[in-house]
């Protein structure tokens, strides 16, 4: 199983929380939070799931969904460029933009191939949020 970490102590802003995603200990993507739903730190394990796309503009795709996070559910790594993209998950990109005021995810949907190409093997994931 691998073991993934999301260090949230870098950078946060009045709408947003970003953060990097380490996977067994080496950096590998950057990640967005929804400041006004952000999920509380701790070390929560993760199943595969169906994000349920809008038929507008993508399909359904399988994501990480992180188990027990108090007072909530449904919380998966998913697809997203901005903060107000999430109802409270984790956005995956690559990097962000080059605006520190209004941050933005650069290769989303690559990055989260990526990750889901990294964890293929795995039936489940333990994912600490710092």
């Amino acid at each position: 199983m691998k073991k993934v970490k999301i260090d949230r102590s870098t950078v946060q802003l009045p709408n947003a929380v970003c953060g990097i995603m380490f996977i067994d200990g080496v950096p590998r993507f950057v990640t967005l939070e929804n400041r006004h739903k952000i999920i509380p730190p701790g070390i929560y394990n993760a199943k595969r799931d169906t994000h349920y796309g809008n038929p507008d503009k993508y399909d359904d795709y399988v994501v990480w969904e992180l188990q027990n996070v108090p007072g909530r559910t449904q919380i998966q790594i998913h697809i997203g460029n901005k903060w107000d993209d999430s109802e409270g998950c984790i956005l995956i990109g690559s990097r962000f933009n080059a605006s520190i005021s209004f941050p933005y995810l650069m290769e989303s949907k690559i990055a989260h191939q990526r990750f889901m190409d990294i964890t293929r093997n795995d039936d489940q994931l333990e994912i600490e949020i710092i």
